[in-house]
């Protein structure tokens, strides 16, 4: 990547006022592409940057002139995501057609559905979406489809996808409808994504905190594309949810399967 790749103009300003900027290296790691983190600063020590320590992350102005200088060699900017502000990643891996720019049918339907800033990867393969939200617990991840909202990075291309909202939109209720649809394991009787969004439908209006929701990984990463066993953080829809935590198995029955797996992601304070 180059410096007249990346223009700064097209990266949101909710992005473009945080101090969560690194650089990064692509690495060949096993026959494998890898995005290595970069300090965006010239140190004695390690160049490798941390998703997990903030001390290691600057901001836009300062990545971007280490990213165009030559004291060491990085391949672009990354953005990294932190608990605060809430600020979530969709990563959507080999959907789209380098020579024709044609989306798959699936990431196509999660681009409109989430309605976020959304740019090419690097690959020219991917797609990343960048919304306001909060993930509910269980996995992040499952087949080609990726969601974080801290330690972990995302590369920053501002090749931006044509017909998308040029701002971080927050889509809470698209997000628990996209998430529970493509990634998380639904329960034995399934619902459609119309009935989770019909169920979803005004949650970011309603301001619910569900702050108190266990994170969804403890393992640092050490690029964009390291990836954790998809199995190792799957929460089930049961004695950990906050409807089990508030009432026990003593709850009124609920009908719709999509209304139920959404208040399974509440914490139990955000219960009516």
């Amino acid at each position: 990547m180059t410096e007249s790749d990346i223009d700064v103009h097209l990266i949101p300003d909710t992005l473009t006022d945080l101090e969560q900027w690194i650089c990064w290296q692509a690495v060949e790691r096993d026959g494998k592409v890898t995005k290595v983190p970069i300090k965006p600063y010239h140190t004695n020590g390690t160049p490798n940057a941390s998703a997990t320590d903030p001390a290691t992350w600057r901001d836009l102005e300062t990545a971007l002139a280490f990213h165009e200088s030559d004291r060491v060699r990085t391949d672009g900017l990354g953005f990294v995501f932190a608990p605060e502000p809430p600020i979530v990643g969709v990563d959507l891996d080999d959907c789209r057609d380098p020579d024709t720019d044609e989306l798959d049918s699936w990431a196509r339907d999660i681009v409109e559905r989430l309605d976020s800033y959304t740019e090419v990867s690097p690959s020219g393969r991917g797609i990343h979406v960048l919304l306001e939200g909060e993930l509910p617990p269980g996995r992040n991840r499952l087949g080609a489809v990726e969601m974080y909202d801290e330690a972990r990075f995302f590369t920053v291309t501002t090749d931006h996808l044509e017909d998308t909202p040029r701002t971080v939109e927050r889509r809470q209720d698209a997000l628990l409808g996209v998430h529970y649809e493509y990634v998380q394991t639904p329960p034995d009787e399934e619902a459609s994504a119309s009935d989770l969004e019909g169920a979803t439908e005004g949650s970011a209006e309603a301001d619910v905190d569900v702050s108190g929701a266990d994170s969804k990984s403890s393992a640092e990463p050490q690029s964009e594309t390291e990836t954790d066993d998809a199995d190792s953080d799957v929460m089930a829809i049961g004695s950990d949810s906050g409807l089990y935590a508030r009432y026990g198995l003593d709850y009124p029955n609920i009908e719709d399967p999509g209304l139920e797996a959404a208040l399974h992601g509440l914490s139990p304070s955000a219960l009516p």
